[in-house]
């Protein structure tokens, strides 16, 4: 805050400090205070504010453009997932048509198979019962077998 006394009635906040200054002390005319206080976009910072403001000015303008480029990257990865997230249904589809056609094979050699196995077993058992029969003849022959 300016503590000199000046007679100057305009006073100016900075609105980064918040500290207030006489007009005059910092080389403001009457006139130049009037607008000031007449515009809302108009804004006033010290001189110890001024300099640090530029700084705050300068990171804001980088964390800006950095969010720019996050937000675009961000933009880019939903762009390729939902790509992705096509093809992987597609693969998907691709499999389960695969598995329903290798399904299909599987229970045609299934028949295969269960039809030979049921082949076998009938010739098995007709064998079987020609060796009873075979045995039935020896022993009235009275041979053994």
């Amino acid at each position: 805050m300016c503590n000199k006394i000046t007679g100057c009635d305009n006073w100016l906040s900075c609105e980064i400090c918040e500290d207030w200054f006489h007009s005059k002390c910092v080389n403001i005319g009457d006139e130049a205070h009037k607008v000031l206080q007449e515009l809302d976009t108009c804004h006033w910072f010290c001189a110890p504010s001024n300099s640090k403001v530029s700084k705050v000015f300068l990171s804001i303008v980088k964390l800006s453009d950095r969010m720019k480029e996050v937000e675009n990257q961000i933009s880019k990865t939903d762009r390729d997932m939902q790509v992705v997230s096509g093809q992987m249904a597609k693969v998907k589809q691709d499999v389960t048509k695969d598995l329903q056609k290798l399904s299909g094979e599987l229970n045609n050699v299934k028949a295969v198979v269960d039809n030979h196995l049921e082949k076998t077993k009938q010739e098995i058992t007709l064998l079987s019962t020609k060796i009873s029969e075979m045995r039935e003849g020896h022993k009235e022959a009275g041979m053994r077998l």
